[in-house]
């Protein structure tokens, strides 16, 4: 387990977000960001900044990750959607996206033929992490292949589709429903960090007990998920209590 002095940082999941939502996601993550220590926004690209995009759609959204990035925050393209894996075309599309606009990596599903082909177009210095559902194999596999942090989520990273790498599709977790538990995650996090020095991030986190959980085991990163952003929208509260555990004051400490 982490030492005492840890700090657990955040990583925020936008929810996808229509052209003409890119003003009003932009104001509130000014908001999030003058108050909490955020490591990192990963952004969905799917129907935004594409070839179907106005220049001006493509201007905005270049816009709101330089903004981020001269924070210190790294933003990544979520390619983690299983379409890129069914359908290779569409995942090289979405990488020459996220390389056009400027993204300092992208977050992927378990696996290592999209992994390996994400590492050649966006280059060695790009930020490149996994999601690994409940799967310790998979962790560990792509962690050997270079993953710049390994994920765990309620993804079943033993769906495959075909074409993909199936030795990364062994799970440890028999039991679904016990698979997607949040006290599975919180145990996966923590056997994780005991052992590698990878970073790992809890993915899909759904509610406040959910977070005091992973802060009590020192967890590297905690992904807020889109589930909890109507709550950033609606009132402080959620935001003034992510505050107190996680201050812009202390960031990179």
């Amino acid at each position: 387990m982490s030492d005492d002095n840890h700090q657990t940082r955040l990583y925020l999941t936008l929810p996808p977000v229509a052209p003409d939502q890119l003003e009003l996601i932009g104001g509130l993550l000014e908001r999030l960001t003058s108050k909490l220590d955020i490591a990192c926004v990963n952004l969905a690209l799917k129907e935004q900044g594409g070839p179907q995009s106005s220049q001006e759609e493509q201007q905005q959204l270049k816009a709101l990750i330089v903004n981020l990035q001269n924070k210190n925050i790294a933003v990544l393209a979520e390619l983690a959607a299983p379409q890129y894996g069914i359908n290779r075309k569409s995942f090289e599309k979405a990488l020459e996206n996220a390389h056009i606009l400027g993204c300092d990596g992208a977050h992927l599903s378990a696996d290592a033929t999209l992994f390996k082909r994400a590492r050649e177009v966006l280059g060695a210095d790009a930020i490149i992490g996994v999601d690994c559902g409940a799967s310790r194999h998979a962790a560990m596999q792509l962690g050997e292949l270079g993953a710049d942090y390994i994920g765990f989520s309620s993804v079943d990273a033993a769906s495959s589709h075909e074409g993909q790498d199936h030795d990364l599709n062994i799970g440890n977790v028999e039991n679904t429903a016990e698979a997607f538990a949040p006290e599975t995650r919180i145990d996966l996090v923590d056997w994780w960090q005991q052992l590698f020095e990878v970073p790992c991030v809890a993915l899909d986190v759904a509610d406040r007990s959910q977070i005091e959980g992973l802060l009590k085991i020192n967890a590297d990163f905690v992904a807020i998920g889109p589930n909890l952003w109507p709550a950033f929208s609606s009132d402080d509260e959620l935001m003034t209590w992510l505050a107190t555990i996680c201050p812009i004051s202390q960031a990179g400490s």
